[in-house]
């Protein structure tokens, strides 16, 4: 498994380090950026020769809030994934959240063991699902917004790409499934994610589920 590049925004001193501790115990994960609030983050992350795979990110944070940050930095570096890690458990804050492109939402008073198997979940699923975050409320928030059904417009490399997204597969075993180059591969994830309107991976199951494209 390759490092999972990782950055910690959050305004608490003792979460931050706490946190930091934990996960540089892990073989495979690396802190890349620390930031005390949303600003903070997007200046150190778009400087930053290695990015972020993914942000666990705190909401209520000074300065720039992590909705904010978080809808800055999908819409500059949108392989960026996002974890919200916060007290807040009400279903407006988790409905913003999948508004802002969250791929888990996860209370602070989680267990460590939580904590990491969501992140690896995310690197390799694009989502971690909990009683607080699933498909079934993404379905709701998504359901108020107006879904074109644009299942007729996907080619048959497209759907096939997208079976393949949802049993969890990285771009390199899509490209060799479909005996195509990754630069093809990554080619046809762009114009599946344009088609649908979504700005990450996780987008794309979320609709594949939504559509009942593959049912087993």
């Amino acid at each position: 498994m390759e490092k999972i590049n990782l950055a910690i925004a959050d305004d608490h001193a003792m979460i931050m380090e706490g946190l930091s501790s934990i996960l540089e115990n892990e073989p495979n994960f690396q802190i890349t950026q620390k930031a005390k609030n949303g600003k903070e983050l997007i200046e150190q992350v778009l400087i930053a020769k290695v990015k972020p795979d993914i942000i666990l990110m705190d909401i209520e944070m000074p300065i720039m809030n992590g909705f904010v940050a978080s809808e800055q930095i999908v819409q500059l570096l949108p392989e960026i994934k996002i974890i919200y890690m916060t007290s807040h458990i009400s279903k407006l804050h988790i409905e913003k959240a999948i508004a802002t492109h969250a791929n888990a939402y996860i209370p602070k008073d989680s267990n460590c063991e939580t904590l990491i198997r969501a992140i690896k979940n995310v690197s390799v699923k694009g989502i971690h699902q909990n009683d607080y975050f699933n498909f079934n409320l993404i379905y709701e928030v998504i359901g108020k917004r107006k879904n074109t059904d644009l299942i007729g417009q996907l080619s048959s490399q497209e759907k096939e790409f997208i079976r393949l997204t949802c049993q969890e597969k990285d771009m390199e075993e899509i490209a060799k499934d479909m005996g195509i180059k990754i630069s093809t591969a990554r080619t046809y994830r762009q114009r599946i994610l344009d088609k649908i309107g979504a700005k990450k991976t996780a987008g794309i199951i979320i609709y594949a589920f939504q559509k009942k494209l593959f049912q087993n």
